[in-house]
């Protein structure tokens, strides 16, 4: 598996470069499935923090079918500095 590779810190960190640098991004915003919370810990060790947004889990195929009833995404933000 890619886990534990560092591909996940190598494609935030261009995703972020990108927004910044093609469209003058000031933040980056993403939202997390609450009940998942190592998710939001991994976001949190990269800065983001919680904005209190949250939304139900879309009812939409095209973003996967929940296996548990009630889930919710709550919005991570970062702000993106320019480099030194």
């Amino acid at each position: 598996t890619w886990q534990n590779q560092g591909v996940a810190n190598v494609l935030l960190h261009t995703a972020e470069e990108y927004a910044r640098g093609t469209w003058q991004a000031q933040h980056m915003r993403l939202w997390v499935i609450k009940q998942r919370p190592e998710l939001a810990a991994y976001y949190q060790r990269r800065g983001y923090q919680f904005t209190g947004a949250t939304l139900p889990f879309p009812d939409d195929s095209r973003y996967g079918i929940p296996k548990v009833a009630g889930l919710c995404l709550l919005a991570m933000e970062k702000a993106l500095t320019l480099p030194a």
